[in-house]
């Protein structure tokens, strides 16, 4: 009799199963997703065809400059919780989400720093091809409005007669230059004390903002009164104030721009770059602020009103902006904190704490 022979052994599993079938992750890492990072990838898609279509490509070197700057804050974030981690072993805080480090908030806290930067790099790639995407310039109907509601007087040439201060324009100056500085420590509050989901609440309500700013500066496109009257703000330059370098590094920026549409070359953007008066997103930043640490920790606005009121002034005497520009970024600060509400917590009442780790 004829025997049957044994059965061929199954092949064995391929040593790395991702790479050999990476399309099968996919689904899965969709799913992990949150909301507002699934937008986020949708949002990325189109900004680069869009940022495509004009012929100028799309530039991944904003990640450096904002990486920089954001690392540099972060940093002093990581240092300075750990600290506190150390305080509460002694004196626990009974409305602190977690004692000490925790990789859900450690996660969280990355994770939500790497998509602020994703946010940014888009808002720059936009900003820097908004002659690309609309070539008008409507500052001159935008100063006219502003006159005729004002009775004819002219705030943005009066602004111009700080200059007489040199110790109020140095006040302005470093006040407008603080960077994202309040906002890392914003991060940090609603890290130690809030949980993760809070952290992304700040970042997405910040991203959302700056990018619904950039698609209304591509509507109506203006520049601010520094660059369209130049000539008006040299005093600047000769008290050596750093929004006179910066509004330099933005007219060289702006000219390559135009030199890269004229020839139809790629345009390497920068963090930064771009120029756009309306809406003002130094004052919206500023204002979302407020907004979270009424929420979290009101306290932090003994700090934050001064420091808003004294960027709006800053904004208008150095000529960055007109008032309007400021006027409008408010209600769009509020749309952004109840669209990245709607995200984050979906249909959930949103809650001051997240429940405490397990464990």
């Amino acid at each position: 009799m004829s025997q049957t022979p044994p059965p061929l052994p199954a092949p064995p599993p391929p040593l790395l199963p991702v790479l050999a079938r990476p399309w099968a992750l996919l689904p899965k890492l969709w799913a992990a997703m949150f909301a507002e990072e699934r937008l986020l990838i949708g949002i990325i898609v189109v900004a680069v065809l869009a940022c495509l279509a004009t012929g100028t490509g799309f530039s991944f070197d904003p990640v450096t400059g904002y990486q920089g700057l954001f690392m540099a804050n972060m940093g002093g974030v990581i240092v300075l919780s750990r600290l506190i981690f150390l305080w509460r072993r002694w004196r626990p805080s009974p409305n602190a989400w977690f004692q000490g480090i925790n990789f859900e908030a450690e996660f969280g806290l990355v994770r939500a720093t790497i998509f602020l930067i994703a946010y940014l790099t888009i808002y720059s790639n936009l900003k820097a091809r908004i002659p690309a995407f609309n070539d008008n310039v409507w500052d001159e109907q935008l100063a006219n409005f502003e006159r005729a509601i004002m009775g004819g007087f002219d705030l943005v040439a009066w602004a111009r007669g700080a200059q007489q201060w040199p110790d109020f324009i140095m006040l302005l100056d470093e006040t407008y230059h603080h960077g994202y500085i309040f906002m890392a420590w914003l991060m940090m509050v609603l890290y130690l004390n809030h949980g993760p989901r809070h952290v992304r609440f700040l970042v997405t309500s910040m991203g959302v903002l700056y990018l619904a700013g950039v698609v209304l500066t591509a509507i109506w496109p203006t520049r601010g009164p520094c660059f369209m009257e130049r000539d008006a703000y040299t005093w600047m330059r000769e008290q050596d104030t750093s929004s006179w370098g910066s509004q330099q590094f933005l007219l060289k920026a702006l000219n390559r721009t135009e030199n890269a549409l004229a020839k139809g070359t790629w345009l390497e953007a920068k963090a930064f770059t771009g120029i756009a008066a309306l809406p003002s997103l130094h004052v919206g930043h500023c204002v979302l602020l407020i907004i979270f640490a009424a929420m979290y920790a009101p306290r932090m606005n003994i700090v934050l009103v001064p420091i808003t009121a004294i960027t709006w002034v800053a904004t208008i005497v150095f000529g960055w902006h007109y008032l309007m520009d400021g006027v409008v970024a408010i209600p769009m600060v509020f749309g952004s904190v109840w669209v990245a509400r709607k995200l984050v917590f979906g249909a959930e009442p949103w809650t001051r704490y997240d429940p405490p780790p397990a464990g």
